[in-house]
């Protein structure tokens, strides 16, 4: 079998250590855009949410009680009341799960999801001076106001942080398939390959990290060649697991090969039949 491959002679690619894959995975540029996006989002949308119910207030509430500062009480006290029942299930629910009654987990989850409806009810009922039908109809016209502008601002943060060539990329990185998605995050997780060459062709053709420049790429390939024609000299004939595990490794080989060769004479890479 011959593998040669005429690049620049590099040395030799070392990869991470397991432990380093989810930070190596969060300085992709997709990843710190997308994290962007969604601070941006959290922060606006908070701040949207505390000018919706202010004037979703002044629509129905009195006058005297339709105030910025109510506003802000009502969020304050929203985020509490999460936060609070978020506490509850996380004590609640896995101390009950611990019984041989199942069913309990289901009625402790129930009952905390009742208790937080009840209680975003009546915080505007309190802070408003309103009746129950007054503070529902708030909540949903704060909300439909506030649906409508984070709609809006996700479309322009979109377009301005060009995300949707990021989603594609990320999505084209992390693999198309369900069985793709899962390796790729076992491996973030420190759950790699147990072959040599089968952790370094993911790292080849899935990086987890940002994508490695042309001349570590072309490096890698030569690392690949050369691992690759060692272990066909150990191969023994009548091994048909060890030749058709040896086979797909130089499937695959061979993807990344000629994805680096069609990168090296800038054209695109090759359709894989």
């Amino acid at each position: 079998m011959q593998l040669i491959f005429q690049g620049p002679p590099l040395a030799e690619l070392f990869p991470l250590p397991a432990h380093n894959h989810f930070s190596e995975f969060l300085q992709r540029g997709e990843i710190r855009r997308l994290l962007l996006f969604f601070l941006v989002m959290l922060v606006c949308g908070q701040v949207t949410w505390i000018l919706s119910l202010w004037a979703a207030s002044k629509a129905v509430a009195h006058e005297d009680a339709s105030t910025l500062f109510n506003a802000v009480k009502v969020w304050l006290f929203q985020w509490v009341t999460f936060i609070a029942i978020a506490v509850g299930l996380f004590i609640m629910v896995p101390s009950v799960a611990k019984s041989d009654e199942h069913s309990r987990v289901y009625i402790v989850i129930g009952g905390l999801g009742l208790l937080y409806v009840m209680l975003i009810l009546l915080i505007p009922m309190k802070v408003y001076v309103v009746g129950l039908l007054r503070s529902l109809a708030v909540l949903l016209l704060a909300g439909l106001m506030n649906s409508a502008v984070a709609v809006g601002l996700e479309v322009v943060l979109f377009r301005t942080l060009g995300l949707q060539k990021d989603i594609a990329d990320l999505q084209s990185a992390i693999g198309k398939t369900p069985a793709e998605q899962r390796a790729f995050g076992e491996r973030v997780a420190g759950k790699e390959a147990p072959d040599e060459i089968d952790r370094m062709l993911d790292d080849a053709l899935h990086p987890i990290g940002p994508r490695p420049l042309l001349a570590e790429r072309e490096t890698m390939v030569q690392t690949l060649q050369q691992k690759l024609n060692a272990r066909q000299n150990t191969l023994k004939p009548g091994d048909k697991s060890a030749l058709a595990a040896f086979q797909n490794q130089l499937n695959r080989y061979l993807i990344f090969r000629n994805e680096v060769v069609a990168e090296r004479h800038g054209q695109p890479a090759p359709a894989v039949h």
